[in-house]
């Protein structure tokens, strides 16, 4: 803190006079290109108040003049030496905009745009040399003056060439072996300039773009189509490419069809006609040139010649054995050489941050609808600062915000000395890339829980933007816990690459696993986990943790398990009975059961042929009543069909007036979950039966044996092990139906006769 206060105090001493009491604010600037003029986009760079009223610029004390587009774009002059600006602005009366040439327009275009045509060209510049393919594909050039500015003087004199050949090709007036004579001839000297036929060709791929105007884009990517796919046209990148540090450059380019890219003027890589790489990971082909640029501007054009195939070209660029290629954007191009500020500073006294952005993304919020998704870049302070939107704190540093117009966002710094900053509103010029909210949130937990167990559950955040973002991952309830701790994390998610880069890239992936006990849980347990960018909730997973006598009453299914009515994800905890409670609840039971016979009872087993007739045929012989359950006939949508029948099975126990249950799991059940899950299914509803207090007797039984088959296989007897486990676990009576029925049986209404018999002996005894 004594260090920072030396430092604000040296500051104030040995800082610049202010020279225009009017204005509130002042930048510091460092121009150290000589020879080029300096730009600032104040688009770019984030300032307390606009520019609107004008500027005032000094250096040395002097004034200097500058050339100010608008309010949002100033350019300063060239100088033949390192020169430091001070730029003065927010003054409270408008000044006129600061012309250093009046004939010096604004450019429709500040940074990199994009001019589109509509129109078939040569594949080869052997097609220059026959006039009917020629006007065929430019229907527009009707004069031989026209074809000479198209295509160069060699290639004209060679269509009057072969159009004289076929004007005398006529009977009489040449033979046909003269005429193949002339042909072969004029073959054999297209071989012998090709370098002249090569540079007529790029002519005449860039002569109707002289004069037409182009628009503001973001990269060199086709985010869009201009035209239909199954239309030729040619587009042509254009700007001042602004070099940042001499050196040699790396230019990838991918594209389809044609392609010319020059330099200062220069063509550095030209490729004509249709291609396509071998590698299937890419679309189009892909070369790779190097470029040696001197720290400055450099002009820059890239053409792209659609032919019959998809619209696909993209320009990648990189310092020589540095770093990964990236796609040449907005920010790569200026009328000057970009100059970012070194200082800002209010007139009352406090430093404010110099902040830049990027907004060449719009992030897709609706079907229609799109919101701008911004990137904020903080030089300084450093550190020690925090984000504020819409009144809620952020502390991810640099990162995306989503940006309605009704945002406020504040960039706060913590440090003494330093002014707040309130991010105004621009709508920058340009096309802005839509990108899919391609983030979400996804819980694995278990279906169920035994209240002796641990288990995990699993957060998975997946990520599929093309640009590394800042997510606020955030785990809450509304009373704290053991279970789960609460808490608020930023999280730091790599982008995936683009289709240029990797058309099959995959989603990236982060998992978060946080571990539960059961016993802590029995009091139940609620937790909602969270997913956002700032501005923007990306998903949201409540869970619900509940013992089973806690459970509510109406049960859902999904494909993550079960919810409540709301749709939260129910995980139910389930009871395992020590032997000591099980005879405590033994001789109760008995005596109550040899007191009072069994009236009615629940029957839930898979519904046979003339099986639930014949249960109540057989019950009404013995004055007791039966309450049959099928099974559930699908497995959709948890995957189960024994999950599916759950929340029917307690709709059932709420209602039914049963003294006893019997229940009969399926043979086969239709399920994705596992042997494991479908015997956790089979002992939540014996503890939901056991929690019913009318029903005193339980019967597990052993499914129906399978009718076409003779045999027991080893899966059956594995099964039939586990439910007599599961028998001995819950403490309840065992049938074993698939003993005591016959295989083979020809005839079902005889098999459903036979098992109705025998479950109603299960209670009679008779």
């Amino acid at each position: 803190m004594r260090i920072l206060f030396l430092f604000l105090l040296a500051s104030a001493l040995f800082a610049e006079e202010w020279r225009e009491p009017d204005a509130q604010y002042r930048l510091t600037v460092n121009h150290d290109v000589v020879g080029e003029c300096g730009f600032l986009d104040f688009m770019k760079i984030c300032l307390p108040v606009t520019l609107e009223n004008g500027v005032a610029v000094y250096s040395e004390g002097k004034p200097v003049a500058v050339h100010q587009y608008n309010a949002d774009h100033l350019l300063l002059p060239a100088s033949l030496e390192k020169t430091v600006y001070t730029v003065y602005y927010g003054f409270s009366k408008k000044r006129p905009l600061q012309r250093i040439d009046s004939r010096i327009a604004p450019p429709s275009n500040i940074r990199l745009s994009q001019s589109d045509l509509s129109r078939k060209f040569p594949k080869s510049a052997q097609e220059l040399l026959t006039p009917e393919e020629f006007r065929k594909k430019n229907p527009s050039l009707r004069s031989v003056r026209e074809l000479r500015r198209a295509i160069g003087k060699y290639s004209v004199q060679r269509i009057e060439l072969l159009t004289r050949l076929h004007a005398k090709s006529a009977p009489g007036k040449i033979s046909p072996a003269r005429f193949l004579q002339a042909g072969t001839a004029l073959r054999n000297q297209v071989k012998n300039l090709p370098d002249a036929l090569k540079k007529d060709l790029e002519n005449a791929y860039f002569a109707p773009f002289r004069r037409r105007p182009g628009r503001p884009v973001s990269r060199i990517f086709f985010t869009r189509r201009p035209f239909d796919t199954d239309r030729e046209f040619s587009s042509l990148f254009s700007g001042l490419l602004a070099v940042k540090e001499s050196g040699e450059y790396e230019f990838r380019l991918n594209t389809n069809s044609t392609r010319i890219l020059q330099v200062d003027g220069k063509t550095v890589h030209s490729r004509i006609g249709i291609f396509q790489s071998p590698d299937a990971t890419a679309i189009g082909s892909t070369d790779t040139v190097t470029v040696p640029l001197s720290r400055g501007l450099h002009p820059f054009r890239f053409l792209y010649a659609k032919g019959p195939v998809g619209t696909w070209a993209a320009v990648s660029w990189r310092k020589r054995g540095e770093g990964e290629f990236r796609l040449l954007d907005e920010n790569d191009f200026a009328p000057g050489f970009p100059l970012i500020p070194v200082r800002s500073e209010g007139r009352g006294g406090g430093l404010c941050p110099i902040v830049l952005l990027d907004d060449s993304l719009a992030l897709k919020t609706e079907k229609w609808n799109s919101a701008p998704f911004i990137h904020y870049t903080v030089l300084s302070p450093e550190k020690s600062f925090h984000w504020e939107r819409n009144g809620e704190r952020f502390d991810i540093g640099n990162g995306y915000f989503v940006m309605p117009e009704s945002t406020v966002l504040r960039l706060v710094p913590d440090s003494p000395g330093w002014l707040p900053l309130q991010i105004l509103h621009k709508t920058g010029a340009g096309e802005k890339v839509a990108v899919l909210p391609n983030l979400s949130l996804h819980l694995w937990t278990p279906h169920f829980l035994y209240d002796d167990e641990s288990a995990t559950i699993t957060a998975e955040i997946r990520n599929g933007h093309p640009v590394d973002v800042k997510a606020v991952f955030e785990v809450c309830s509304l009373k704290p816990d053991s279970v789960i701790s609460n808490g608020r994390e930023v999280i730091s998610l790599p982008a995936v690459p683009l289709e240029n880069e990797n058309r099959y890239a995959q989603t990236r992936i982060l998992k978060k696993d946080f571990q539960v006990q059961g016993r802590c849980a029995k009091q139940g347990l609620y937790k909602e986990f969270s997913l956002s960018l700032p501005g923007l909730e990306t998903g949201k997973c409540p869970i619900r943790m509940e013992p089973v006598a806690n459970l509510p009453p109406e049960l859902k299914t999904s494909p993550d398990g079960l919810t409540d009515c709301r749709g939260v994800r129910l995980i139910p905890l389930l009871h395992r009975p020590t032997l000591h409670e099980l005879r405590t609840w033994e001789v109760p039971r008995k005596l109550l059961n040899s007191r009072t016979p069994i009236r009615r009872v629940l029957v839930i087993a898979e519904p046979l042929p003339d099986l639930e007739n014949r249960l109540r045929e057989e019950f009404d012989r013995c004055g007791m009543k039966v309450e049959f359950l099928p099974w559930s006939s699908s497995a959709l949508p948890s995957g189960s069909a024994l999950l599916e029948t759950l929340p029917r099975i307690q709709r059932q126990l709420h209602s039914a007036a049963a003294d006893a249950a019997v229940l009969i799991p399926p043979a086969k059940p239709e399920s994705v979950l596992g042997a494991r899950e479908d015997l956790n299914t089979l002992s939540l509803i014996l503890e939901l039966i056991a929690a019913k207090d009318s029903i005193r007797r339980i019967v597990l039984s052993t499914p129906f044996p399978d009718l076409t088959e003779t045999d027991v296989c080893s899966e059956e007897a594995e099964r039939d092990e586990a439910l007599r486990r599961l028998r001995r676990e819950r403490g309840t009576g065992f049938l074993e139906l698939n003993a005591l029925l016959l295989r083979g049986e020809n005839v079902p209404e005889a098999f459903s006769a036979r098992a109705a018999e025998l479950i109603r002996t299960e209670f009679t005894g008779k």
